[in-house]
């Protein structure tokens, strides 16, 4: 246990390093300096710093609604924190136009906190707009088909000001406070740590030192960036008239699942700050391979901003077509099991971090720094699931091998659409607004395209231990430009073509499954642009990227076929393989040479009856489509100039069901 004279540095003057430096100095410690990289505290890159947040303590998991109760005791009762928590209550709730597992989700939610006493008759369900007009007056918009629930025991604090209360108080006891100081590295004598180093050249010597930092922990410990991942949602904000704001003072937090959530106004500024829904969005940088923000967070993706008019159309109608006098992004350190990460880091001595808000970090600010002390004192994390992760890999670029940035954390598993908008819909979106595909923020276009024929980039794959159903939890994570190729690309399967999506193959590309051998992108847009004259649907029922090399992206794929002339659905699992164009992997736009689907574990063979029968098809099918679409792709008819290599069937076989239609 560290005495109370020794020297302790805390980096990151967010949620957790303001906490930690409250209760180490409520406890009597006398030496503490903290380091923010910001210029003011709250600092503009603080998760933190923001006009309000949610308070409740809703959780399916009973671990973290006993200590959210803590800490919204202390909102309530705690003079520090009282004058900026507003129980205002909280409207969650399912639009009518709500996927069945949001429901689901929802109703799990309020199972778990149905029986317990902190609840007893506070929670009033919502069944129908009586319901609602009861619970919000305010809400003038139709709200038609909505359920949910009314808890009156939550709301909301304002979170800049409550980090400002904590920043005042702790520099008044004494604690030196440096802003825009931002750590190069860490400074250690052999094993131990003793301090930090800035950019500024300047060195900052303590016996113990804590990192607190957020979304940009990988640029401070790279070997972090393993386990945590730099995530953000939209924020935007409406000015309202002060009579405006004055009918909705006391308006409950109002939250959509399926659209986003808005609280009160501001009071004094009259802003109304709204969020849409989302599972988040992530940056890779293409040189360290790590999870971290980038420069430029003033936008927001254009579906969040179409999720956000569709909830004021909802819910308050006047207010749909207002402009947003501020839009951008807020990042967090997010964890995949949306646990923080709070422990002493192995092999470092008198290293500590506490970090992996998860989207749900600020409503601990009164207690979260009570567990920070707690660890520096024990030397020793005696609760598992915030102990560093050995091996996790959630923050790790896809480029490197890791996987599982799929998972959806605490906030998307409780509050995101997790059928219709997946967060792969969100990573399309972001990152086409975005352009978060280098370290600078710019748009690498797309090169030329390579002259080796397509034919040449077959990979011959067999899969003998495994059957091809996905597993989207362990999905490797990908970088921007190569996540919004397989949006295009699951998007092309679930029967939403588009000319610029058959872009993605360039003009000498082989498409080849079980059915179809088509080697040019004229007979490939034929297939494509084919589909939804034979299906009446095709759901993308998930996808696990399995490998994600330079020159080759697979994933397994599960996808649901409706026919239309039959009243049959029929479920495929495949293994897709895409080899990547050379010219334009580097690119923005990245493009496919050879797609490859295979739905057993036999390859595919060039020869005999069944290679003559799908290389017919794939002629045939497109002399009969009657497309405009398919006609701008009539100048790549025969673009692959070579003959099909020669192959005999696949000789190894494994445990993958063969599909038969």
């Amino acid at each position: 246990m560290p005495d109370l004279q020794d020297s302790i540095l805390i980096i990151g003057a967010g949620t957790f390093g303001l906490s930690a430096a409250y209760h180490f100095t409520r406890a009597g410690y006398k030496s503490i300096t903290i380091l923010e990289k910001g210029t003011s505290v709250p600092s503009s890159l603080s998760a933190g710093n923001d006009v309000n947040k949610i308070v409740r303590a809703e959780y399916e998991d009973p671990f973290y609604t006993e200590l959210a109760l803590q800490a919204m005791s202390e909102w309530a009762d705690n003079e520090q924190f009282a004058p900026h928590y507003h129980q205002t209550g909280y409207l969650l709730a399912n639009s009518a136009a709500a996927p069945e597992k949001t429901k689901k989700t929802l109703a799990k939610s309020l199972e778990s906190i149905r029986v317990h006493p902190a609840w007893a008759g506070r929670i009033n369900p919502i069944r129908n707009r009586e319901d609602i007009a009861k619970a919000a007056p305010a809400l003038d918009g139709p709200m038609d088909g909505w359920e949910g629930y009314f808890n009156q025991f939550a709301g909301y604090a304002h979170a800049a000001n409550a980090l400002k209360a904590v920043y005042e108080y702790v520099k008044a006891q004494g604690v030196k406070i440096h802003t825009g100081e931002n750590v190069a590295s860490l400074t250690y004598d052999g094993d131990k740590c003793i301090g930090a180093r800035t950019t500024s050249g300047k060195d900052f010597k303590a016996a113990t030192t804590i990192l607190t930092v957020g979304a940009s922990l990988g640029n401070v410990l790279p070997s972090v960036g393993r386990q945590v991942t730099a995530k953000a949602w939209s924020i935007l904000h409406i000015q309202l008239q002060p009579e405006e704001a004055a009918r909705l003072k006391g308006i409950p937090v109002t939250y959509a699942r399926d659209l986003g959530f808005f609280f009160e106004p501001e009071p004094g500024t009259g802003i109304l700050k709204l969020s849409p829904s989302g599972g988040g969005y992530t940056n890779y940088s293409t040189t360290t391979g790590l999870s971290t923000p980038p420069e430029k967070n003033d936008f927001v993706p254009e579906a969040d901003v179409r999720r956000i008019r569709k909830l004021l159309q909802e819910t308050l109608p006047g207010l749909a077509d207002r402009p947003f006098v501020d839009q951008h992004i807020c990042w967090c350190a997010d964890t995949a099991d949306s646990d923080y990460v709070i422990d002493a880091v192995p092999g470092k001595k008198g290293l500590y971090l506490a970090t992996g808000d998860s989207g749900h970090g600020f409503k601990m600010l009164p207690v979260v720094g009570q567990w920070i002390k707690d660890l520096v004192e024990k030397g020793k994390q005696d609760i598992v699931r915030w102990k560093w992760k050995e091996g996790s890999d959630a923050g790790q670029n896809p480029i490197q091998g890791a996987s599982s940035m799929s998972r959806f954390a605490f906030r998307t598993q409780l509050f995101a659409t997790v059928c219709s908008q997946s967060p792969r819909s969100f990573h399309r979106t972001l990152h086409t607004t975005t352009k978060m595909s280098s370290d600078s923020g710019h748009i690498n276009f797309p090169g030329k395209t390579s002259a080796t024929p397509g034919e040449e980039f077959e990979v011959r794959q067999t899969s003998t231990t495994e059957d091809y159903h996905p597993n989207p939890s362990k999905s490797i994570p990908l970088s921007p430009a190569r996540q919004r190729l397989i949006d295009d690309i699951i998007a092309l399967y679930s029967m939403e073509p588009t000319v610029e999506r058959v872009k993605r193959y360039t003009a000498d590309c082989v498409y080849d499954d079980q059915f179809v051998y088509a080697n040019d992108r004229y007979k490939m847009a034929g297939q494509w642009f084919a589909l939804p004259k034979l299906f009446k649907a095709s759901v993308n029922e998930g996808y696990e990227i399995v490998k994600n090399d330079r020159d080759l992206i697979q994933f397994r794929n599960e996808q649901s076929w409706t026919f239309k002339l039959i009243p049959k659905t029929a479920t495929i699992n495949a293994l897709v393989s895409l080899s990547l164009d050379p010219g334009t992997v580097d690119s923005d736009f990245i493009q496919v040479k050879y797609h490859k689907d295979q739905a057993n574990d036999k390859d595919y063979s060039h020869e005999g009856v069944g290679f003559s029968f799908k290389k017919w098809q794939a002629d045939n099918v497109i002399k009969v489509m009657d497309s405009k679409e398919v006609e701008a792709f009539a100048a790549d008819k025969d673009a692959s100039k070579n003959k099909v290599k020669k192959y005999g069937t696949g000789k190894t076989e494994g445990d993958a069901p063969i599909k038969d239609l």
